[in-house]
C-alpha cells in the first residue's frame, strides 16, 4: 500500500493483492519504522457501513470504505473508489483508494511486480 496525505486529502494505492484482500473483507496494513520506539501504522478497513471514514490515534491512521463498492470496484476497470468525511471545516476530507498501475519507467528499489497493468499501455509516462 502506497500513502499519500496532501492537505486535507488521503490516498492509498494498492497492488492486485491488496485488493484481493480487502474486497475479501479483510483489512490491508502497512507498518513504518521510525525509530526503535515509534512507528507509523496505515489500515485501510471494509465495513459493512455505505460511508468512508478515517481517524487517528496514537501512531496509527484507520480508513474504513464500503465493502460493497470495494466488491464492486475490485472487478471493474475503474482506477478508484472515492469518499468524503465532514471534518468541522470548510473542506471535508477526501479518501481515495486506488489501484496502483505498473510504470514503464524503472524506479531504483520499487517493486512493481504485484501492480495493476496499466490501462494506457507500456507508452504511458509516469
Amino acid at each position: 500500500m502506497k500513502i499519500r496525505i496532501r492537505g486535507n486529502s488521503i490516498r492509498l494505492r494498492l497492488s492486485q493483492p491488496e485488493v484481493n484482500q480487502l474486497s475479501e473483507g479483510r483489512t490491508v496494513q502497512e507498518i513504518c519504522l521510525l525509530s526503535p520506539a515509534e512507528r507509523l501504522i496505515c489500515a485501510l478497513e471494509p465495513w459493512h457501513l455505505a460511508v468512508f471514514s478515517a481517524s487517528s490515534e496514537a501512531g496509527s491512521i484507520s480508513v474504513r470504505v464500503p465493502l460493497e463498492q470495494v466488491q464492486t470496484w475490485a472487478t471493474s476497470a475503474d482506477e478508484g473508489i472515492y469518499g468524503e468525511q465532514e471534518n468541522g471545516s470548510s473542506q471535508p476530507l477526501r479518501i481515495a483508494i486506488e489501484k496502483d498501475y505498473s510504470c514503464p519507467v524503472d524506479r531504483p528499489g520499487e517493486d512493481q511486480s504485484q501492480t495493476f497493468p496499466h490501462p494506457e499501455g507500456s507508452d504511458r509516462v509516469c
